[in-house]
């Protein structure tokens, strides 16, 4: 989900956002982690792990906290950051790396989500397809053939205008949800008197079910936008508590009551799994039907809004990335006025010798020969000669010059209204087309960068290129792991076991505020679920 909830945001507003973000396609796939896990022993780990995400969330919202009430030290540049996001949390905790590591597997999930819409497409359009056409007919090409509007979407300046779209998204997808519980419910009424073969545990597939339900946790970034948009802080418990109440009785009741109406489910989207099964009558199928388009067209709308918060960093890496800023000094030299860098000042503003002891240039001053025979000075060791350099106004005991020529020394303040001296200034800062200072003591910025909101309004060949080469990998990663459920398990595994369980339970145990007991027992069982979960899901 991008975006998030406006600022100084209701309750009802924020609790609504927070069911959106964990609430979306990914909700369609958990009939088969049932079919992985079996009825019972899914519904007991579905709420084991549904405890410890609510309870890393928690986690975060009061370590954020924590750290903004004891302020981040100052940067160099003397800026103080607040605490706001779940990669600033991992970094107060962490350290760099721990940032790094966060906003990493965020963009993994992030291409990985558009990676499994390739799939989504090309499941639920071929379960449209009459029977003998599927059999011709793969998720491969199906996904190929919506590459091209993929694309375009990808190549827009802006989702802002996707915003009426993206609430319609959402509004198709609880409809799908809708219409699947409701098939469900019919299709088990009419089956009443056939005893239904459901398996109560597989722990031999567990690992599957595991990834499936933590790719569905996706929405945990989301927790501390929500909670900084709130016009009363203390709102997000109920936000937390109630919303995580309705998420997990919505993965229970769409996981378990579709598996067990359809205990056979092969499909990692259920809308497809019905949509392809034969019925009485054409009134019968127009349910699954419509039900697959609304998610065949939810998804298309919900990809460049899952796409573009990692495309947006990616573009500011390699396309808008300012230039460092390198001090310079403004210097009087024979030729007029220059800018030149602070280790050019050092280099040249004196005569260097071999020797440096007894060097009458090293010497105070006053005690310094007059400056007629300062070019005459001999010393035992060779004297290597330099063009004289004078910072202007370095510091307020240095000598300037009124004019390059000149002997009279100037104080900073005269140096200031000199018109003479600034017109010298004026010319050499207009030869390197360089915004001139208020302050004529102060550092000169090299040329000013443009504005990168002015600059990303200019869609360049490079850009183009880049935008459609991420899509690609996308596309790729999607024909490599044709199968729906396999991929959305694999992503989930692979980042979603880190994100929602391990690192907030890290991130707990570096933060140093009061914690209970109980605590301690709690992020040690997350992590263990974590790493096992992650590493045997990924394997």
């Amino acid at each position: 989900m991008a975006g998030g909830a406006a600022p100084g945001a209701s309750k009802n507003a924020a609790l609504l956002y927070f069911i959106k973000a964990f609430v979306g396609p990914g909700c369609l796939s958990l009939p088969l982690a049932f079919q992985n896990a079996g009825l019972e022993l899914g519904l007991v780990t579905l709420l084991t792990l549904a405890v410890g995400v609510t309870l890393n969330l928690r986690t975060l919202v009061l370590c954020k906290r924590y750290y903004n009430t004891n302020d981040a030290p100052p940067t160099p540049g003397g800026r103080v950051h607040k605490t706001t996001t779940y990669a600033d949390v991992a970094e107060r905790a962490l350290g760099k790396y721990g940032r790094m590591l966060v906003e990493v597997l965020v963009h993994i999930v992030q291409l990985g989500v558009c990676a499994v819409y390739f799939d989504f497409f090309g499941e639920n359009m071929r379960a449209l397809l009459p029977r003998k056409e599927r059999e011709h007919i793969g998720v491969r090409l199906l996904a190929l053939c919506i590459f091209p509007v993929y694309g375009s979407l990808a190549l827009l300046k802006s989702v802002k205008g996707l915003a009426k779209f993206a609430a319609l998204a959402n509004a198709l997808i609880f409809l799908a949800i809708g219409i699947v519980l409701f098939s469900a419910a019919a299709a088990m009424r009419q089956d009443a008197s056939t005893s239904r073969q459901y398996a109560v545990a597989k722990p031999a597939t567990l690992p599957l079910f595991f990834g499936t339900v933590v790719y569905s946790f996706e929405g945990v970034c989301n927790m501390l936008p929500v909670e900084n948009a709130l016009r009363h802080a203390d709102d997000v418990w109920p936000i937390l508590y109630g919303g995580m109440s309705v998420v997990v009785a919505c993965y229970a009741t769409v996981g378990a009551f579709c598996y067990a109406a359809w205990p056979d489910v092969q499909s990692g989207s259920i809308t497809a799994e019905i949509a392809s099964h034969d019925h009485a009558s054409s009134l019968e199928a127009a349910g699954p039907v419509v039900a697959n388009v609304c998610t065949v067209v939810a998804v298309i709308f919900t990809f460049p809004i899952q796409l573009f918060p990692s495309m947006e960093l990616l573009e500011a890496s390699f396309f808008f990335r300012e230039r460092k800023r390198r001090r310079r000094h403004l210097v009087s030299t024979e030729d007029g006025v220059e800018l030149r860098r602070p280790s050019y000042v050092k280099k040249h503003s004196d005569v260097h010798s071999a020797d440096d002891v007894g060097n009458p240039m090293h010497a105070a001053d006053d005690e310094c020969a007059g400056d007629d025979e300062l070019d005459e000075v001999k010393t035992s060791s060779p004297v290597v000669k330099r063009p004289s350099v004078t910072p202007l106004l370095e510091t307020p005991d240095t000598s300037t010059p009124e004019t390059p020529t000149s002997t009279n020394p100037l104080t900073k303040d005269e140096a200031k209204s000199d018109p003479e001296f600034d017109n010298l200034v004026d010319v050499e800062l207009a030869k390197r087309r360089e915004p001139a200072n208020t302050e004529v003591g102060e550092p000169v910025s090299p040329r000013a960068v443009p504005e990168a909101t002015a600059k990303r309004k200019v869609m360049t060949w490079p850009r183009v290129f880049f935008r459609l080469g991420v899509v690609l990998g996308t596309f790729l990663a999607a024909v490599a792991v044709p199968d729906l459920g396999a991929l959305i398990a694999l992503l989930g595994a692979l980042t979603g076991s880190i994100l929602s369980l391990i690192a907030p339970a890290l991130i707990n145990r570096k933060c140093p505020r009061e914690k209970g007991g109980w605590e301690c027992v709690a992020d040690g069982m997350t992590i263990l679920i974590g790493v096992i979960g992650g590493t045997l899901g990924t394997y």
